[in-house]
C-alpha cells in the first residue's frame, strides 16, 4: 500500500495487486454485461451535473465488499471496512470523447457534508490498460493550484481517498481502449450521524 498525505493533511491510499487476473476479468465481464443509460456522469459523484457525459448506473452496496472478500489480501482493507460503511456505489463508463471532465469532490453525497467523514473507494476495472493510454485520476489541492497525486489507471488498482479532495479523470489518449470502466463506492464513518442534511459526529 502506498500512502500520500496532501498538504491539507488528508489521505490517499493506493492498493495494487489485491486481486488475481481471474477476479479482475470476472468483475469486468459482469460490468460489461449490464445495460447502461446515457447519464451525466463523472469519475465519482453522480450528483455533479457539470461532470462528464457517459454511461453509468448504480450498483448494489455490497458488490465491492463481496469482491474484496474474494481477495487473498482482503485483510489489508479490513480495518477500514470495520470503521466505514458504504452508502452509494456505481459504475462509470467513460469514452474520452467529451470536454466536460471537470474537477469535483464526492463529499456532498446523501446529505453528508462534514469534511473527512466520507471516503471514496475508486476501483479501476478494465483487465487490460496500457500505460500509454493515460486515463488515470488527478488529485489536486483545495485551491486547484497544485497536483497532489496522479494515479495511473492500473487494472485492479484501488484508490481510497478522502471524498473532499478535488479530482478528475486524466484524459485518455487516442490509443486507449474506447471504454474506461471504474467503480466508485462512497463510505461513511460509522460514527457519523445524518440529520436533515447536517452531519454531526
Amino acid at each position: 500500500m502506498k500512502e500520500i498525505t496532501t498538504k491539507s493533511g488528508r489521505k490517499i491510499e493506493v492498493y495494487d495487486d489485491l486481486f488475481s487476473y481471474g477476479l479482475i476479468t470476472q468483475l469486468y465481464y459482469d460490468l460489461r454485461s449490464m445495460e447502461f443509460p446515457l447519464v451525466t456522469q463523472n469519475d465519482t459523484s453522480v450528483l455533479d451535473y457539470s461532470g462528464v457525459f457517459g454511461f453509468g448506473k448504480n450498483l448494489p452496496l455490497d458488490l465491492m465488499l463481496a469482491f474484496i472478500e474474494k481477495s487473498d489480501r482482503h485483510s489489508e482493507l479490513s480495518l477500514f471496512l470495520s470503521e466505514y460503511s458504504p452508502i452509494r456505489s456505481w459504475v462509470n463508463v467513460y469514452n474520452g470523447q467529451h470536454s466536460t471532465n471537470r474537477y469535483h469532490t464526492d463529499d456532498y453525497c446523501q446529505g453528508y457534508t462534514v469534511k473527512g467523514q466520507l471516503m471514496s473507494m475508486l476501483y479501476y476495472a478494465n483487465p487490460k490498460w496500457d500505460l500509454e493510454w493515460d486515463g488515470g485520476t488527478v488529485f489536486r489541492s483545495d485551491d486547484l493550484e497544485d497536483v497532489e497525486y496522479l494515479s495511473d489507471y492500473k487494472p485492479g488498482r484501488i484508490v481510497l481517498f478522502d471524498s473532499s479532495i478535488p479530482h478528475k479523470i486524466y484524459q485518455t489518449s487516442s490509443l486507449a481502449h474506447p471504454y474506461r470502466f471504474t467503480v466508485n463506492t462512497i463510505f461513511k464513518n460509522n460514527n457519523l450521524v445524518q440529520f436533515h442534511n447536517i452531519s454531526i459526529s
